[in-house]
């Protein structure tokens, strides 16, 4: 998609109607809005905190639900 963008739609501008990057830029800024705050692994809120997103059910029953950060 980049690729697209760069070499198709960035010769004609910025605006949609001239089949600018206005809608693949804000595709792009939408996807990695969710891709950094989203939850999972590759989260920018994983990456600072490091939290567990969740525990297998051995690893609940070893902490018996309290769970320490």
């Amino acid at each position: 998609m980049a690729v697209a963008t760069w070499i198709v739609h960035l010769p004609n501008g910025f605006a949609a109607g001239t089949n600018g990057i206005e809608f693949t830029l804000t595709l792009f800024l939408v996807t990695t809005a969710l891709v950094l705050s989203g939850p999972g692994r590759y989260a920018l809120e994983y990456a600072i905190f490091r939290r567990k997103l969740m525990l297998t059910p051995a690893e609940e029953s070893a902490t018996d639900g309290n769970i320490k950060a």
